[in-house]
């Protein structure tokens, strides 16, 4: 599996796209809201998912560096949260009726296409 396809599956993932991942990032958004009334949630439960995403894309995207499939000069760390934030971003603009879910994966889409395609020795 290549750094590209890792980066592009996990973040589909997330990306709500159809009616049971639609549901399920309602109520990862709920469970999510409700951790900044109660601290203390993310401690019991474990709500260190998203770092845990950001060093997986990180880590693709260091390896993909090495591989020459992205532009050298980019920071992996910084660039992953982008992504990340991106996706989030989009999977709200879903939820609150912006765009559907086809419309936020192709834009998701053509960001991971331009980060793959922009490497030192690509056009």
């Amino acid at each position: 599996m290549t750094p590209r396809n890792v980066v592009y599956g996990t973040l589909t993932a997330i990306l709500p796209t159809d009616a049971e991942s639609l549901d399920l990032t309602r109520a990862y958004t709920g469970y999510y809201t409700l951790v900044f009334t109660d601290p203390d949630l993310a401690t019991r439960h474990g709500a260190t998912y998203p770092d845990k995403v950001e060093r997986l894309l990180t880590g693709q995207l260091t390896t993909a560096q090495q591989a020459d499939q992205i532009d050298t000069t980019l920071n992996p760390a910084t660039t992953a949260a982008g992504l990340l934030a991106l996706t989030n971003g989009l999977g709200s603009s879903v939820l609150g009726g912006q765009r559907d879910g086809a419309a936020a994966l192709r834009i998701l889409t053509d960001h991971i296409d331009r980060l793959f395609k922009h490497g030192p020795n690509r056009p």
